[in-house]
């Protein structure tokens, strides 16, 4: 997957360092690249290990490839972490009917992976109103060129299907306000919405809240090129289960669209199907990116703030 490169950890970690100060050298982006598709290496053997240890709950599962913009965006935002300990550029998202199915995900994964920690932003909310729960997985992989394997780290988020709709709704008001930030009209209306999920999990924590969709147990992988001012999905390419065609195909599409800051691309997984993307990565299959609330959450909310 690495395709004879050979980097060390310190030549990785150097240059994030120099992407933090804006000073990255012609040759970072395609070591930076090369040091993603190194990770994705263990990407299917998780996938089958998640597969698994779900076998038999009615959740969806999918999987993401952190986005080069995105991984420098991450860098310049927190600088005192090393790039090659970046938890999530290898990441994976699950989608459960219900709290007590999430907490029943939970469970089952932190029985039967090696995990560095857990963020559980469901008994502690983060500020923005972002509920989850964040496992850290360790996955040791060996450097090109290396003589013994590092623990790196790869993220599995477990959300409930609202709690997902308030993270794809915080996602369509702008990277700002998925991170924090945004209009105080938009953050208001995070806050209430995140509230009203809240009140309505903790006096339904059995209620189905989607209708699950079955894909067959193995991976499918799709390259995605996204228009985000028009907020719609431009093109969808399938490449099965070929992992390899698929980062050759994201690399070349990320590289060709680098200048173009309207194009979104990325590289999803899910287990068989795009149908369950359209649930796990709804972003981008719903037009400007925005879900429709259920009416058990739209009752007592406001509109959002670009339909008042």
């Amino acid at each position: 997957m690495s395709n004879g490169e050979h980097f060390s950890r310190k030549a990785i970690d150097n240059a994030g360092a120099r992407y933090k100060d804006h000073a990255e050298l012609a040759s970072d982006r395609a070591l930076l690249q090369a040091y993603r598709a190194f990770r994705c290496e263990v990407f299917p053997g998780i996938f089958e290990k998640l597969i698994r240890a779900l076998d038999g709950a009615p959740v969806l599962l999918s999987g993401r490839i952190k986005r080069t913009d995105t991984v420098v965006r991450k860098l310049r935002r927190e600088r005192a972490m090393a790039l090659t300990f970046m938890d999530d550029i290898v990441g994976f998202r699950i989608i459960a009917p219900s709290p007590l199915v999430q907490r029943d995900a939970v469970q089952r994964l932190s029985a039967t992976l090696k995990l560095k920690t857990t963020r559980d932003y469901v008994s502690r909310p983060v500020e923005t109103g972002y509920r989850a729960v964040h496992l850290v997985g360790i996955a040791p992989q060996t450097f090109p060129g290396g003589a013994a394997p590092a623990n790196l780290t790869y993220e599995i988020q477990i959300r409930t299907a609202y709690q997902h709709l308030w993270s794809t709704t915080s996602e369509s008001f702008g990277e700002q306000a998925k991170e924090g930030g945004g209009t105080d009209e938009q953050r208001a209306f995070l806050t209430d919405l995140s509230k009203r999920i809240t009140e309505f999990e903790d006096s339904h924590p059995d209620e189905n809240q989607q209708a699950p969709v079955y894909g067959e147990l193995k991976m499918a992988y799709f390259t995605l090129i996204y228009d985000k001012p028009k907020g719609v999905l431009l093109e969808s390419y399938p490449h099965l289960d070929n992992l390899s065609a698929a980062l050759r195909h994201y690399e070349y599409l990320e590289n060709l669209h680098s200048l173009n800051y309207s194009k979104e691309v990325v590289l999803l997984s899910a287990q068989s199907f795009q149908a369950e993307l359209k649930i796990t990565h709804s972003r981008y299959f719903n037009f400007r990116g925005r879900p429709r609330l259920p009416a058990a959450i739209r009752s007592q909310l406001p509109l959002p703030p670009d339909q008042t």
